[in-house]
């Protein structure tokens, strides 16, 4: 069980980096492409690091497990 917990507090974090990756593509990137670029990229890696992390995950379906990343 205290596996399961830990793997749950990590991909919530992920999605947590995520979501703010997201948030600052839609701040610094409008207007500089620079940063677009860079946030891009940034949130590629993390949703191919969720991807390979739900892969390899012990968490039963609790509603925590994969969602869709386009």
């Amino acid at each position: 069980m205290g596996r399961h917990n830990c793997e749950i507090q990590v991909l919530t974090a992920m999605r947590e980096a995520l979501a703010r990756a997201y948030d600052m593509l839609n701040t610094e990137g409008v207007s500089n492409p620079e940063r677009l670029h860079y946030w891009r990229g940034r949130i590629e890696g993390i949703e191919e690091g969720i991807r390979v992390f739900q892969h390899h995950s012990n968490c039963p379906q609790s509603g925590i497990g994969p969602r869709f990343i386009a």
